[in-house]
């Protein structure tokens, strides 16, 4: 047997992970609060969204 009936070795396959929620968890808690600040009145919506 020589070095042409050698079989080849396939490549290592990668496996990559991500755990969506933890993005989706962090970016939400990143946010801002949007809320109104107390004692103000909130802000008019656009006329064409007016009803």
């Amino acid at each position: 047997m020589d070095e042409t009936d050698a079989v080849p070795t396939p490549e290592p396959k990668i496996l990559l992970l991500v755990d969506g929620s933890s993005y989706l968890y962090r970016a939400f808690h990143a946010m801002p609060d949007l809320r109104a600040v107390p004692g103000t009145r909130p802000a008019r919506p656009p006329a064409p969204f007016a009803a």
